[in-house]
């Protein structure tokens, strides 16, 4: 179900995408704060929300009466998963020439993010689509900020199509920003619905790479919640489980788009080992640790000390004491 507005503006300068699921105590910050954007030019902002039942849909609802010509919501009404989710938002969108992302919650706390991003953009042809560095709330509500990361006088990188392949995770959609043509003329968003990719950041900004410089910003222009369940960080280990089946068909497919890209099969697959390893050692299941640690090969001492469950045990609570200590 679409929810729009005959006041709903269909030709902004830019079009920001929220995706939202069960996310009712953050979404109102998330809209709140692309509404505070001191951006000189029109924009509009798309809702797609993945069947929430916790009343985020009711949130969203109140938000498209108060800005009628700003907002519009996508209500799906079964849940779909990340990837179609976003999709679904990302089709909705009518007009524009650029094109930015958020995720429910997730918040933007640079109030001139749209500007400086969308200024960027005018003065670098070259540049297809860009994303930034962000600052991190834990569950604990403890903000962490490291402003001087990138030195005194940081510049804009470019990140390339060869990167993005090579590193899975080092994308975060909340701080993308693409031209709008180039976008819709090239992402296979059809795919993302009937494959469920998992992720929505990693392979668009990988696909955008293949017509354009794609550019990192250092600026920290939002906020990125960690430490609580989500579509994206599941409790649960089969859930995670299907997620990472779902991202290597993901990378296949997107190596049959790509087939030039340096390609080995297992290459998602030890990415997913990985992440499955750590999943299992954080949440103490220590039959899954050994499985995925055999997997990973006894390359470091957490794989080998996965392979006993007594050390399985002392590793877990050497990591705990470490995590105090940086505390």
């Amino acid at each position: 179900m679409i929810v729009r507005s005959d006041e709903f503006l269909t030709n902004p300068v830019v079009t920001c995408s929220i995706v939202s699921y069960n996310q009712k105590q953050w979404i109102g910050q998330c809209i709140e704060g692309i509404l505070a954007q001191k951006f000189d030019l029109p924009y509009t902002i798309v809702i797609s929300d993945d069947c929430s039942t916790d009343g985020t849909q009711e949130v969203l609802k109140e938000y498209q009466a108060r800005y009628p010509d700003r907002i519009k919501l996508v209500l799906n009404e079964k849940n779909c998963g990340v990837g179609p989710n976003w999709a679904k938002s990302c089709k909705a969108m009518e007009g524009g020439e650029y094109i930015a992302f958020c995720d429910g919650d997730d918040f933007w706390s640079l109030p001139e993010k749209l500007q400086i991003q969308y200024d960027y953009m005018r003065a670098h042809p070259e540049c297809v689509g860009m994303t930034t560095g962000c600052d991190k709330l834990d569950a604990d509500g403890v903000l962490h900020c490291d402003h001087s990361k990138y030195g005194e006088n940081p510049q804009p990188q470019v990140i390339t199509q060869r990167q993005l392949w090579e590193r899975f995770s080092n994308i975060n959609i909340c701080g993308a920003f693409f031209r709008k043509d180039l976008f819709d003329k090239h992402v296979p968003l059809d795919a993302y619905i009937e494959q469920e990719f998992p992720v929505q950041d990693w392979p668009t900004m990988l696909v955008m790479a293949a017509y354009g410089e794609i550019h990192f910003l250092p600026i920290f222009s939002f906020t990125y919640r960690l430490g609580h369940v989500s579509e994206s960080h599941p409790s649960d280990i089969n859930k995670l489980e299907r997620k990472m089946q779902r991202g290597t068909n993901m990378y296949n497919y997107l190596h049959t788009l790509f087939p030039d890209l340096p390609y080995k099969e297992t290459n998602y697959e030890e990415y997913a080992s990985n992440v499955l390893l750590q999943f299992s050692i954080k949440t103490g299941n220590y039959a899954k640790a050994k499985q995925y640690a055999q997997r990973c090969g006894k390359r470091t001492l957490r794989e080998r000390c996965c392979s006993n469950y007594v050390t399985f045990q002392m590793y877990r609570w050497l990591k705990k004491m470490s995590n105090r200590v940086r505390k």
